[in-house]
Order: structure tokens, then sequence, then C-alpha cells
């Protein structure tokens, strides 16, 4: 892997932000799109079970550490893709709108509307260094409410009919308060139903399912109960 030790203990008091945006994305690449969070020199530690190898591994801060003292190393890819991150970050601000931003929704929003980073590097850097990977699951929701929304979904069956559908997984949640698993998924016809599941479906999954017509529900959904999943 390209990285340097002599670049690894230094970071400018305030770096050209458009390159640090890109050096995070060059960092999750590097780590495979998994954000560590710390150095590990790798070594051989004795267990009960006997010896574990640990391997090496090089945290994002360190990565775009490397990038941004040297910026060879930076992609085309990793440029555009520091600018598309930044800008997600920013429709954050028209989420606020119709949602409660969580904490770190709001400090993102913060590091991507400052362009001076005296007084803040090693804060700002440890924020965008964690950055892609709530990057990649947002843009994974909004993709998901995207076909939610263009789907053209609309009623079918009637109220109590069970049935059998052929579905892909769109997204699996779990809540705590019902012990449950809410799942939202889309027919070969693009119409989109929920459940109530106990066990986790992969999104993206395709599967036969039978179930029950419990409601329509508004702007063209089906919810469905007692599904089994074939």
């Amino acid at each position: 892997m390209a990285y340097r030790k002599n670049a690894k203990n230094t970071f400018p008091s305030n770096p050209d932000v458009e390159t640090v945006w890109a050096a995070s994305i060059y960092a999750d690449r590097m780590n495979n799109g998994v954000y560590v969070k710390y150095d590990e020199p790798g070594d051989n530690r004795n267990t009960l079970s006997g010896i574990i190898a640990i391997p090496k591994t090089t945290s994002n801060k360190a990565y775009i550490k490397n990038a941004v003292a040297d910026t060879s190393l930076l992609t085309a890819d990793d440029i555009e893709g520091g600018k598309a991150m930044r800008a997600w970050v920013n429709t954050l601000s028209f989420q606020a709108i119709t949602r409660s931003l969580n904490d770190f929704e709001k400090v993102m929003l913060e590091v991507s509307a400052s362009e001076d980073w005296s007084g803040n590097a090693n804060y700002h850097l440890a924020i965008i260094a964690s950055m892609p990977a709530s990057y990649a699951r947002g843009k994974k929701r909004d993709e998901i409410n995207s076909t939610i929304g263009f789907s053209g979904t609309k009623h079918f069956g009637t109220v109590g009919e069970r049935l059998e559908l052929s579905i892909k997984i769109l997204r699996s949640s779990y809540s705590s308060n019902w012990e449950t698993n809410f799942v939202t998924a889309q027919t070969l016809d693009s119409n989109i139903v929920y459940f109530a599941y106990k066990e986790d479906l992969a999104e993206g999954k395709l599967l036969a399912v039978r179930g029950t017509i419990k409601a329509h529900q508004a702007k063209g959904q089906t919810q469905l109960k007692r599904v089994f999943v074939k």
C-alpha cells in the first residue's frame, strides 16, 4: 500500500480543504470501505487457543495525512469523489427542513461549510476521516427512498386476502421497541409493500413470500401481515 511513515504525524494547521475531502475518499479506498480508527502495527499474539496473527492496519486519518502531504497519491476519482461527498453532505441542510438531523449530521454540515480550518484542523480531520462510511450509508438510503418515491406504486389485492408474491428487499430495520424487523420491499410490478418479520432480510435479495394484506396505506403502499418466506 502507498503509505509513507514520514507523513504520518504531520498535518497542516490550515490545509487545502478540497484536497482533504479527496484524501478522505483516498483513505476509504485504501481501507476497502472500512473505517479504521487506529493504526495497528501488526504482531503475533499468544492466546489460550494458540498464536493469532494481528494484521498491520493503517488508520484513515494516517492515510489522509499522507495524501495531503503527497497529492500525487490522489486519483481523479478521489478528487471527484471528495466533491460528490461534500455535495451530498450539503443536502443535509435541506433535509433538516423535514426531519431532525442527528448530532453527527450536524457536525458534518459544520465541517463542510468550513473553508478555513485554522485552530480546528485536527478536530475536522477526525470527522472527515469517518465521513465516507456515513456517506455510503446515506447514498444507499437516498437511492432506496428514490426507488420508493418514483416506483409508481399502487394498491393491489383486497384487505384480508392471502397471496404469494415475488419481492426484492429494499431495506430491513430492526426495532428494539417491537423486537422485530420492519421490511420494505418492491414487487415485480414495482409496487411497494412493507411488513414486520422476525428475522433480518438482506437488502437486495429476491424472495418468494406468502402474506395477508393488512391494509392499504398512504402513497399507494400495501401493508402485509403473517408473512412467510418460502
